[in-house]
């Protein structure tokens, strides 16, 4: 994402925590910068490049999640998190390295309507992993 329309981003961010009454930080700022540069992160990766503390990290996290800007998945206890997106995708996930990949495929959402309106469903949202060993754990298996 070009740095100008990383740093409208970040400007809404912080137009979402004033409204709040809540400060915009220089650290949360950066947290949130480091999304724009990373595809999935956790934790631990996130803290490699700001230093700041974990609670601070954690803190940050849980807001960004609160107003929807990143989303979370858990595999194996290890929270990855990324950048909300509008599109659908999805995620293979290697249960040895961790390495994600995502995909899309409209024959997939397409059967996920189907099964939806069968069971008189409506989805709000959609969160699939596939997990499974990527090529170069398969290789070394």
């Amino acid at each position: 994402m070009p740095l100008q329309s990383t740093e409208r981003y970040i400007d809404l961010f912080c137009s979402m925590l004033k409204s709040d009454k809540l400060k915009c930080t220089p650290i949360r700022q950066d947290i949130l910068r480091v999304f724009f540069t990373s595809g999935h992160i956790n934790v631990k990766e996130i803290l490699k490049q700001v230093q700041t503390s974990k609670q601070s990290v954690y803190s940050t996290l849980k807001l960004l999640l609160s107003y929807n800007i990143i989303t979370k998945q858990t595999h194996n206890n290890n929270s990855f998190y990324e950048l909300t997106r509008g599109n659908d995708h999805y995620h293979l996930i290697c249960s040895r390295c961790c390495e994600h990949v995502e995909f899309s495929d409209s024959e997939l959402i397409e059967l996920i309507d189907k099964m939806a309106i069968k069971n008189n469903f409506k989805t709000n949202k959609l969160d699939i992993a596939l997990y499974g060993l990527c090529e170069k754990c398969n290789i070394d298996n």
